[in-house]
């Protein structure tokens, strides 16, 4: 949608908090729990409802006295600060539609939130609950000694090559460049082995991401994600040259806006990976999708990267249960992680059912820890790291890891690309009960068990070389116009394809034709020895896989025409080759010729072929060879013989 700056002025004068930065939110208002019931998104089948309990599919939610209103155009922001109770209303997003608006402590959210969403040019509204997120993480699980799930060869008595692959992974990538944005309990900023920028903490509403809780889990995610490699201490992590972002998102209740703002402020720093080892609670009750989060991962995948797509990662979560009715897990860009033991077999614990991607290993991962005493334990007395870092909350950054690495080694991979390599690279595992289908998929196992190696490999790419032009040459007659190129070579042996876009300079009218059949320049300026175009008219061919592109029959004889040729690969493409100018002839008129009184031409001959040029010869009187006979070689292909 354009932004009109008209619309922007008389908007800030309804509401002057309309356009307050992020920043301004306050930490969530709690109030009694209430029963009532409200739409999630703008779909009918989206209606959630909370019990008298406060309870919504079984997760405790509070009241906040906000509703956050998606509109299509700025035209209904100006109804919706109108309504009736409207105390405030503050943009969480840039063009202004996304809007958290207060109604106070005594209004009924449930309520108003349905007229709003009723109001023309609204999407959706939803009351901005708040809830307690859920790590999905199993600390208690049993000890386990070493980083067997970057190498598996057997050191903890689990199956040689039940692990992702890493070391050969990183003969390509590293991680270096990218940034992975770890939405948890918070990351330890100081941690010696984490490269950790700061992001915010939503629970306490300040500029920091410190686990001011003393809860180690996001710090452990971060580790397994990014642990830095090759310095001499503690662990190494899948991306062990990456950068982490971290937000503090858990510890406390937070709001559907404060998720929002979460992911875009991970966006928007930068982030290529948001891992998220949570979710709104222990079980599978069915939840819809708000249109908050929906707008979220929206942002995320069309916004992040310059438009080439942040992923989102999700862990499946710990109860052993069907989520196929989980809004978050069932989205299409979320890639949802079950956790596998070192065996490669399900965790006990792994959920399962549509909406699954792939599987990565958990069970006891060595990890980072809160730095000290607090955290989870230690390593061979070392307090800094933890041993056992289990459930869907350790798989889920391990995928997160692999992503990394696939960002660096191809840094011009969309969002999309990097979720179809993933899977696709994926190792079956188990196949035995996994009960794969024709697609590949398993409700247990997603598409397997992520295999960094592979997916690295699959991504890394060196650009092709340019196309070299090979026709035409000089300005081809009507009758035969065609661009040609050759074939580049690609260093990786990806298949090629091309685009062309070529334009036709029709030339002006008003340019007249000289004797010769060439126009005039009636309109040139004395500088330029370039005719008047009526008009320009650009083409554009993609998805070429030949080496020419037949133009005869589109444009017709004086039209000038510029073009240039872009090679393909599976990733990246090439710079455009432009090619010189050439301006379409007219096919000749034949010359006429004097046919002598004595002079029997005979029968005619059978076509000698296709049409190859429109160049007349003819003999007779002028016939320098004395042959008598008279031939025509071109676009009539006919020959006569002398009597």
């Amino acid at each position: 949608m354009k932004y009109n700056s008209g619309m922007y002025s008389v908007l800030l004068t309804i509401s002057p908090l309309l356009f307050a930065p992020p920043a301004a939110a306050a930490p969530a208002r709690l109030l009694p729990s209430a029963s009532g019931w409200f739409y999630a998104d703008a779909e009918e089948d989206s209606r959630m409802e909370v019990d008298g309990s406060g309870h919504l599919a079984g997760v405790p939610v509070w009241r906040t006295g906000q509703v956050l209103v998606g509109i299509g155009h700025h035209d209904a922001v100006a109804m919706v600060s109108a309504h009736k109770g409207v105390q405030s209303v503050r943009a969480l997003d840039a063009a202004g539609t996304l809007l958290e608006v207060d109604l106070g402590a005594a209004a009924d959210d449930f309520a108003v939130s349905r007229t709003l969403r009723s109001l023309p040019g609204v999407e959706f509204a939803h009351p901005n609950l708040a809830r307690v997120l859920q790590p999905h993480t199993l600390p208690d699980d049993p000890y386990v000694s070493g980083q067997w799930h970057l190498e598996n060869v057997g050191q903890t008595d689990g199956s040689i090559d039940a692990d992702i692959d890493a070391e050969l992974a990183w003969t390509v990538a590293t991680g270096a460049g990218v940034m992975v944005s770890v939405v948890d309990t918070g990351v330890e900023p100081v941690h010696p082995d984490l490269r950790v920028i700061c992001g915010y903490n939503y629970v306490e509403d300040i500029d920091d991401c410190h686990p001011e809780d003393g809860n180690a889990h996001g710090t452990a995610a971060a580790g397994l994600i990014g642990a830095i490699g090759n310095n001499g201490i503690g662990v190494a992590g899948v991306a062990y040259d990456a950068d982490i972002f971290g937000v503090r998102l858990l510890g406390g209740a937070t709001t559907d806006s404060d998720m929002y703002e979460a992911f875009r402020a991970s966006v928007d720093a930068g982030a290529a990976v948001i891992n998220n080892s949570w979710g709104y609670g222990s079980g599978c009750e069915a939840y819809s999708l708000t249109g908050s989060m929906r707008r979220a991962f929206q942002y995320a995948e069309e916004d992040g990267r310059s438009g080439l797509g942040t992923v989102v990662v999700f862990s499946a979560g710990n109860s052993d249960c069907d989520m196929s009715r989980d809004g978050i897990a069932s989205w299409s860009t979320v890639v949802s992680v079950a956790a596998l033991d070192r065996f490669d077999r399900k965790e006990s614990y792994s959920n399962y059912g549509h909406g699954m991607d792939v599987a990565g290993s958990s069970g006891g991962l060595l990890t980072t820890d809160i730095t000290g005493d607090p955290g989870y334990g230690n390593y061979e007395g070392d307090p800094d790291y933890a041993p056992h870092f289990s459930g869907t909350s350790a798989s889920a950054p391990v995928v997160a890891g692999v992503l990394a690495l696939m960002f660096e080694a191809n840094p011009d991979l969309t969002a999309e690309h990097a979720r179809i390599m993933l899977n696709a690279t994926a190792d079956k595992v188990h196949p035995e009960e996994a009960a794969y289908d024709e697609s590949g998929w398993s409700p247990v196992y997603g598409y397997g068990r992520v295999n960094a190696a592979a997916a690295v490999l699959a991504v890394a790419n060196v650009p092709p070389e340019a196309p070299q032009l090979v026709g035409p040459v000089g300005d081809p007659y009507e009758d035969r116009v065609i661009l040609q190129w050759s074939a580049p070579v690609d260093p990786d042996g990806d298949a090629l394809t091309y685009t062309v876009q070529w334009t036709a300079h029709v030339p002006d009218p008003g340019a007249d034709a000289d004797d010769t059949g060439a126009l005039e320049d009636t309109g040139a300026s004395e500088d330029s020895d370039t005719p008047s175009d009526a008009e320009a008219v650009t083409t554009e061919v993609t998805g070429i896989t030949g080496t020419t592109l037949d133009l005869t029959g589109s444009v017709s004889a004086h039209t000038r025409i510029t073009w240039s040729v872009t090679a393909h690969d599976a990733w990246t493409l090439t710079d455009p080759t432009e090619a010189p100018e050439f301006t379409v002839q007219p096919i000749p008129d034949p010359p006429e010729t004097e046919t002598e009184t004595d002079f029997d031409a005979g029968p005619p001959v059978e076509p000698l072929g296709a049409p190859t040029s429109t160049e007349t010869v003819h003999t007779g009187a002028d016939d320098p060879k004395g042959t008598g006979c008279e031939a025509m070689a071109g676009s009539a292909g006919w020959a006569w013989l002398a009597g």
